[in-house]
C-alpha cells in the first residue's frame, strides 16, 4: 500500500510538472501571436521558433504517455481499493485534459507558422547573398571614382589634381618674375585677374571631365 501511495504521489508530481510546462508553452505561444500581429518579431526568432516549440510539445506528449502507462499498471494492481480507483480516475481525467491542451497548442502553432512571411523562412543564406551583391556593387563604384581622378603615364596611374598642378605652375611663374625683377607685372591687376581666370577654367574643365566619365 505504501508503494502504491508513493507511486500516486510521484504521478501527481509529474502531472503537475507537465501542466506547468504546458502553461509555459501556451504563454510563449500567445506572446509570439501578439508579436506577429504587431509585426515586430525579429527574423532570427521566427526561424527558430517553430522547431523549438514543436520539440517542447513532443517532449510533453511523451511524458504524458509514460504517465498513462503507469496509471494502467497501477490500476491493475489496485482493483480492490475503491478509494484508489477514484483517484486513478481523477488522474486519468487530468492526463486526458493535458493531451487535449497539447493538441490545441499544436493547432495554434501550425496556424502561427502560416503567418510567418515567406521571406523570413528563407534563412540567413538569402541575406548573405544580398549583402555580398551590394558590397560588390559599392566596390565597383569606388573603383570607377578612383579611375576618374587618375591619368595614365605609360603603365603607371598617377593621381590627377588639376587645381594643384595649376597652382604649382603659377608659383613657378611668380618666382621667375620675382627673380627677373618684374615687379610691375606682379603688381598689375591683370596678373591677379589672369590667375583667377586660370583657376575658373581649371574648375570648369574638371567638372566637364567628371561628368563625361559618369556618362
Amino acid at each position: 500500500m505504501n508503494d502504491e501511495k508513493k507511486i500516486k504521489e510521484d504521478i501527481n508530481g509529474r502531472l503537475h510538472s507537465q501542466d506547468q510546462e504546458l502553461r509555459s508553452v501556451e504563454k510563449r505561444l500567445r506572446a509570439v501571436e501578439r508579436r506577429l500581429s504587431r509585426g515586430d518579431m525579429p527574423e532570427d526568432d521566427l526561424s527558430a521558433y517553430d522547431t523549438d516549440l514543436e520539440k517542447e510539445l513532443e517532449d510533453t506528449r511523451e511524458g504524458i504517455v509514460g504517465i498513462t502507462q503507469e496509471l494502467e499498471s497501477l490500476k491493475s494492481n489496485a482493483a480492490a481499493s475503491g478509494e484508489l480507483t477514484l483517484e486513478l480516475q481523477s488522474l486519468r481525467q487530468q492526463v486526458t485534459e493535458l493531451g487535449r491542451n497539447i493538441h490545441e497548442l499544436q493547432e495554434d502553432n501550425a496556424r502561427l507558422a502560416d503567418l510567418i512571411p515567406e521571406d523570413a523562412r528563407e534563412g540567413p543564406e538569402q541575406f548573405s547573398t544580398d549583402l555580398m551583391n551590394e558590397m560588390a556593387e559599392l566596390r565597383e563604384r569606388l573603383e570607377k571614382a578612383e579611375k576618374r581622378s587618375r591619368i595614365n603615364i605609360g603603365s603607371m596611374q598617377v593621381p590627377l589634381e588639376m587645381s594643384g598642378i595649376i597652382g604649382a605652375l603659377i608659383l613657378v611663374l611668380t618666382g621667375a618674375l620675382i627673380t627677373a625683377g618684374r615687379w610691375d607685372i606682379i603688381r598689375s591687376p591683370y596678373f591677379s585677374f589672369g590667375i583667377a581666370f586660370i583657376f575658373v577654367i581649371t574648375l570648369l574643365m574638371k567638372f566637364y571631365l567628371t561628368n563625361r566619365a559618369k556618362a
